[in-house]
This record gives C-alpha cells, structure tokens and sequence, in this order.
C-alpha cells in the first residue's frame, strides 16, 4: 500500500534532513582533530525552496575555499563596456520599441483559432473515440468521455 502523495513528500524531505544531518555530523566529527577546529569549518545550511523553510546542510566547497580574488579591475572594465552599449539607446528608441511590441501582442492576441468539428465514432473494438478536424484539415483523436462523467455533460 502506498501512501499518500503529501506524506510521501513529506517522508523524502524528512529522509534528505536526516541524510544532510549525517554528513555534517560525519564531517563535524573528522575535523575536529586539525588545526583551526570544526566551529569554523561548520557546514552552511542553505534554504530549500518549497519545503517550508526546511535547510540541508551544505559542506563547504573546495573549488570556493580555493578559487582566486575578484579581479576589481576587470570587474570595473566590464561595467564600463555595459554602461557605454546602453549608453548608445535613446529612451525615444525604448519607446517605439515598447510601441511596437504592444501592437505586436495586440495582434497576437486577436488571432482566434476555430474550434475543429467532432465527429463520434465507435471503432471495431467498442472504444468510443472522438474524430476532431482542424480547419488546417489535421486530424486528431481522442476517447470519448464516459456517459455521466462531468465532461460528457458539458460536451452536450
């Protein structure tokens, strides 16, 4: 038996806490015979989205303790080229811009697609399908709802 869809969330979020509770522990308890001591090598615990504020434990990485200063002068050179290319845009020319795309969207919006013509069948095996024709002459099927079913009572 399975359980439900909620508490089987809730099982594999509780499962990836206790799992990242392990590894910080496990990685806490190695360190603490090394210089510096495990308070300031202690894992960051970073929030997960959508797990209503539930945190896993992140070992520090090699690749960040390792990875080089910010190098403030190319930083600075990049922000000037980006400062001198937005310089070259007028706010006339963002205007028209947003001008056109609004007509652009205006005409998007007012393309209305027809509705294909349906056409009920049943095929040699008893299965109710739906024949739908596009005004493009593409063909495509789908069953047929069951008779009461909420579906079949608005197709009506």
């Amino acid at each position: 038996m399975t359980a439900p869809r909620g508490r089987r969330y809730w099982l594999a979020a509780a499962a990836v806490l206790v799992a990242a509770a392990t590894v910080a522990t496990y990685e806490l308890a190695r360190e603490t015979g090394e210089a510096g001591g495990a308070p300031e090598r202690v894992a960051v615990a970073t929030a997960m989205q959508g797990n209503r504020g539930a945190a896993i434990a992140a070992p520090p990485s090699p690749a960040l303790a390792a990875a080089p200063r910010v190098d403030v002068a190319r930083v600075e050179a990049a922000l000037a080229r980006m400062k001198s290319s937005a310089a070259r845009i007028s706010r006339d020319q963002i205007i028209e811009e947003q001008k056109r795309l609004a007509a652009a969207k205006a005409r998007f919006e007012a393309i209305k697609v027809p509705e294909p013509t349906k056409r009920p069948f049943t095929d040699q095996n008893g299965t109710r399908w739906v024949e739908l024709r596009y005004e493009s002459g593409e063909l495509r099927y789908e069953l047929a709802p069951e008779p009461g079913s909420p579906q079949a009572d608005s197709a009506r």
